[in-house]
């Protein structure tokens, strides 16, 4: 922290850089109810951030990422514990998401919506989620919506893409009571996949539709 604070102050600004450091010790027993199974290892991660903002209506984000794992007994090495260097976000940003009426996010990103219970990056996980997609931010008053097109990113040995034909769109919505004191978020989100095998036997592409609300707030 101390290193990006000092390297900043010497850059344009318009320009800023920054990084994360992070190691986590675990282990577990008994593990498949199997006696002799237990497993510890050393996970790793770390993560280079660059923002280059023209102007406050247009920025590029790019955030490079190694994450691995020694000691592990695992055989393959879940995706969950490992990604070698790669790019997990690269994003074009046109217009401001927090404040601007109208923005448009398209690359590689995070996508989380309704506290990550439906959507989310999955942080705890030493390699996390992105998705490569295009995003739509709408904002009035204590109004926003979120509509977006997207494929999860699959962890690979080479570099990291989206399968084709799997594909999560979307609209998330979020409406702020009067004070604060209640959000509502209204929501479809719509799954689509290939090679799903349905109850005849026969292969096809699954489409799959959730609608919901989400309602929280303070007394």
């Amino acid at each position: 922290f101390w290193r990006q604070i000092v390297v900043n102050e010497h850059l344009p600004q318009w320009l800023r850089v920054g990084g994360e450091a992070r190691a986590r010790y675990e282990g577990f027993s008994g593990g498949g109810f199997r006696p002799s199974s237990s497993d510890d290892h050393l996970l790793t991660r770390f993560r280079l951030n660059v923002l280059v903002r023209p102007n406050a209506h247009l920025s590029f984000v790019v955030q490079a990422q190694d994450a691995r794992v020694f000691g592990t007994n695992q055989r393959p090495i879940p995706i969950s514990y490992q990604d070698k260097f790669d790019l997990r976000m690269g994003y074009i940003e046109a217009g401001n998401s927090e404040s601007d009426p109208i923005s448009v996010r398209a690359g590689r990103q995070e996508l989380n919506f309704g506290e990550q219970r439906m959507i989310g990056y999955s942080g705890w996980r030493n390699t996390a989620q992105s998705f490569d997609a295009v995003r739509l931010i709408l904002r009035h008053g204590g109004v926003r919506l979120d509509v977006f097109a997207s494929g999860p990113v699959q962890i690979q040995d080479r570099f990291n893409r989206f399968v084709l034909g799997n594909n999560l769109h979307g609209m998330y919505g979020a409406i702020q009571g009067r004070r604060q004191r209640m959000t509502i978020e209204p929501y479809v989100l719509w799954r689509l996949s290939q090679g799903g095998r349905g109850e005849a036997g026969g292969f096809g592409r699954p489409s799959v539709a959730y609608p919901g609300v989400h309602i929280f707030g303070n007394d």
